[in-house]
């Protein structure tokens, strides 16, 4: 929901706040903000802001558990959840960021196990999917940077594949 032509302080004491970590904040149009939009992929509004390149974060198998139980808390359906973090439905928030990205940088943070250590050697090894020419140059160094990835919850139209 728009805020309208709100001020910046309504602005920054509602927006900021993570989702479900903190109390609700009373707007002056009588709603209440829970911290903004549990979206991972936050891609079309900062293009909408002016945004020239966007890489983003993401991890495999699409947004995860915490974004889904936030959403859960919201009161959303099992329906609105999948068309919501879809990877596959074209019209979903998260296929549409997934798309709109110049670059999503595809990490397995749930397979570390919480060990810090290895969360940032994930990190710093884990392919940046992009097709655009600046980040592709050879100088820097990078081997794992390339539109040839096809990695659930990381790549446009590539389904989520959950492991039994």
């Amino acid at each position: 929901m728009l805020l309208g032509f709100a001020t910046w302080r309504e602005v920054l004491s509602s927006s900021p706040a993570e989702p479900a970590f903190g109390p609700g904040v009373p707007l002056s149009s009588g709603f209440v903000s829970v911290g903004g939009w549990a979206d991972p992929l936050r891609i079309t509004p900062l293009e909408a802001l002016g945004a020239r390149l966007t890489i983003t974060i993401n991890r495999l198998g699409g947004v995860g558990g915490f974004t889904e139980s936030v959403t859960r808390l919201l009161n959303a359906s099992d329906a609105q959840i999948e068309a919501l973090y879809s990877t596959t439905e074209l019209a979903s928030s998260f296929y549409v960021g997934l798309s709109e990205a110049t670059g999503v940088w595809c990490t397995d943070w749930d397979g570390q196990g919480g060990d810090p250590n290895l969360l940032f050697k994930d990190a710093y090894n884990s392919p940046l999917i992009t097709d655009d020419a600046r980040f592709l140059w050879p100088r820097y160094g990078y081997e794992n940077v390339g539109p040839n990835y096809s990695i659930g919850g990381c790549t446009p139209g590539v389904p989520v594949v959950i492991a039994e």
